[in-house]
């Protein structure tokens, strides 16, 4: 007989809490009850409390949409550069397609800033 999968483990408490706090400031943000730069800060303290992984590359994806909000492209663009470079169980950003998007739209911005500063 074939052996059974080991279950995944289950989540952290804190990672628990991570996902929750991820989920409500994300639905806030998009609902308009919070702006760009209040996000950011609390994306920020939870990349800086996360370790690599599928949950800090989410908080690292929505960190940059609200830097891109806020007109920081290059910011947002080494954001989502940490996620492709991403090495940890769960994350393969070749298969995330949100984040290749997200990553051409920065580069549509920039290109855009780029020729409105050069005319």
């Amino acid at each position: 007989a074939a052996a059974a999968a080991a279950p995944a483990p289950a989540p952290s408490d804190a990672d628990a809490e991570a996902c929750s706090i991820l989920n409500t400031v994300t639905a806030e943000l998009q609902a308009g009850r919070i702006p760009n730069s209040d996000a950011v800060v609390t994306f920020t303290a939870l990349i800086d409390a996360l370790p690599a992984g599928k949950l800090r590359c989410s908080a690292l994806l929505n960190r940059a949409h609200c830097l891109v909000g806020l007109g920081q492209f290059e910011p947002a663009l080494a954001d989502i550069e940490a996620i492709i470079g991403e090495r940890a169980p769960g994350v393969d950003a070749r298969k995330w397609h949100k984040v290749w998007m997200s990553r051409g739209g920065i580069h549509r911005k920039l290109a855009q800033a780029a020729e409105v500063a050069g005319s």
